[in-house]
């Protein structure tokens, strides 16, 4: 920042802020980072990627306007000769040189995001829409399972797993360009399948399984609930503990809260040689009920199940909505709860056996609802050596499910991937994350209400996009994801990092 004399009137002054309340595409400064290693967005642009990370949020303000001129015009009141300057953190958006109020000038600039002068004079603006990625942690395999959400104040919460001390916290507050915390929400579990909310109070809510090692590849899975209210300390429960030691080849626990504050996890339920689906309802302070919703077949002996993560969502009426696979027969069944009814699984299947050997909820199929209906991704094997990604909705309104196939990656002639994120925007329009296990890239597919895909890359590094999280937001998109590495040795980097995208419309 620099100060020079400047000519300009009082009146010119008084106009700066009116220009910048004006700005349709709200950010923030960014102050700087870290040395260390570098990585490219899609667009090339090389960014910092050191800790903590000078990464970009936008700030999300109303009103970029400058401080009231009262500040300055306080001395001379009270007879002080006394002025406050402007300074680029009172003035988030702004950028280039600006009258500090004080007869100077002060130089800001847009964060890595955005462009100086494209919302107007002195503005920053999104161009060109570019991914700009930045590390959250970067502790030895840390990241796995990440969820994200965002509180009443804007901030930023992702929760994820640390193979080496449990189940973490990070928070990125509205404004600012890193992590300013980093804690332990159980700090001694073997945790996975992580899932936040946050309610209008700002408390927190986070499910996930805590697993405890029997013998070699027996396991129990027991759920638990952390709770951490705005501005207090995390408490943590024990939901369902698990039936009985398994063989376990899969996941699955989502947490969802109901228009009335509830909180509803759905989860899968263990056993020795099978597994079914059930759902937990806390309706009450430190009480669960268990329901359950679809009983599958014990397989006898120790087959190892196949069974993944269910997909789950609340529509704005309360409704509970869930799709799971019965690994049996390969049919990804949906099933639906009123807020004052029973669970009905509907005799409609998403996708059939007859469509290729479905394997759709491997980890990889996630659902969302809002007004116009239900939407689910999914993924599903043609063969042993091939797979797609499909998108299925259901309207509202009533009707049956359409099922489509989203194009693949580019450079790519086939998508061999899971469906790893899924949510709504404002518009319509639906955003998915999926990770290309042919080139190991992670890549944002994006679908306009009116129908058509646009597939664009956010990470060629090669190893990213494993178990990410996506909130498109007015600011634009936010994806926190597990970028794997060496699974051992001195360059062993398992890390959680952050991808961002500002938007300027309804487009991608």
């Amino acid at each position: 920042m620099h100060r020079r004399p400047d000519p300009l009137s009082a009146l010119s002054l008084a106009m700066v802020p009116v220009a910048l309340c004006l700005l349709g595409c709200p950010q923030f400064i960014d102050k700087g980072s870290d040395a260390g290693p570098e990585a490219k967005s899609d667009a090339g642009e090389e960014l910092d990627a050191g800790t903590p990370d000078a990464g970009a949020l936008d700030a999300g303000t109303a009103d970029a306007g400058l401080p009231d001129a009262s500040l300055a015009d306080a001395g001379e009141d009270a007879g002080i000769d006394a002025c406050v300057p402007l300074t680029c953190e009172l003035a988030p958006g702004a950028c280039g040189e600006l009258p500090d109020g004080c007869d100077g000038v002060v130089s800001c600039a847009c964060d890595f995001a955005h462009t100086c002068g494209v919302s107007g004079a002195n503005a920053c603006g999104c161009a060109d829409e570019k991914w700009a990625l930045k590390y959250v942690d970067r502790g030895a395999n840390v990241g796995r399972h990440s969820s994200m959400a965002r509180d009443p104040q804007g901030a930023l919460h992702v929760v994820y797993a640390d193979a080496n001390l449990g189940l973490k916290h990070a928070v990125i507050p509205r404004g600012e360009t890193f992590a300013t915390s980093l804690e332990h929400i159980d700090a001694d579990a073997d945790a996975t399948d992580s899932t936040i909310a946050i309610d209008a109070s700002g408390t927190l809510h986070v499910a996930y399984y805590r697993w405890v090692h029997i013998s070699g590849t027996l396991w129990e899975t027991d759920l638990w609930y952390a709770q951490k209210p705005a501005g207090g300390e995390w408490s943590r429960e024990l939901v369902i503990d698990a039936g009985e030691p398994c063989y376990v080849n899969g996941g699955g626990a989502v947490l969802r809260l109901d228009p009335s504050g509830g909180v509803h996890v759905f989860f899968t339920y263990w056993y020795y040689d099978g597994a079914d689906y059930r759902h937990a309802a806390r309706l009450g302070p430190e009480t669960w009920d268990i329901y359950p919703v679809f009983a599958g077949d014990r397989l006898g002996g120790s087959t190892r199940v196949t069974a993944g993560v269910p997909a789950f969502a609340v529509g704005p009426d309360g409704t509970l909505h869930a799709a799971f696979e019965y690994y049996r027969g390969g049919e990804l069944h949906y099933a639906t709860r009123p807020p004052q009814g029973d669970w009905t699984v509907h005799e409609e299947l998403i996708a059939v056996p007859g469509e290729g050997l479905l394997q759709a909820m491997g980890m990889s199929a996630v659902m969302e609802a809002d007004a116009r209906g239900v939407h689910i991704a999914f993924w599903s094997w043609l063969d042993s050596s091939s797979s797609d990604l499909r998108y299925g909705f259901l309207p509202a309104g009533g009707g049956a499910w359409t099922v489509e196939t989203i194009p693949p990656s580019p450079g790519e002639t086939a998508v061999v991937a899971g469906a790893e994120a899924l949510s709504i925007d404002a518009e319509g329009g639906v955003h998915l994350l999926f990770q290309d296990n042919g080139t190991g890239w992670l890549n944002h597919a994006f679908r306009k209400e009116a129908g058509g895909w646009e597939v664009t890359v956010i990470d060629r590094s090669g190893n990213g996009g494993y178990e990410t999280a996506l909130l498109a937001e007015p600011d634009g998109l936010h994806v926190s994801y597990y970028e794997q590495g060496p699974m051992s040795g001195p360059d062993y980097t398992g890390k959680l990092r952050y991808a961002y995208r500002c938007r300027t419309s309804a487009g991608p």
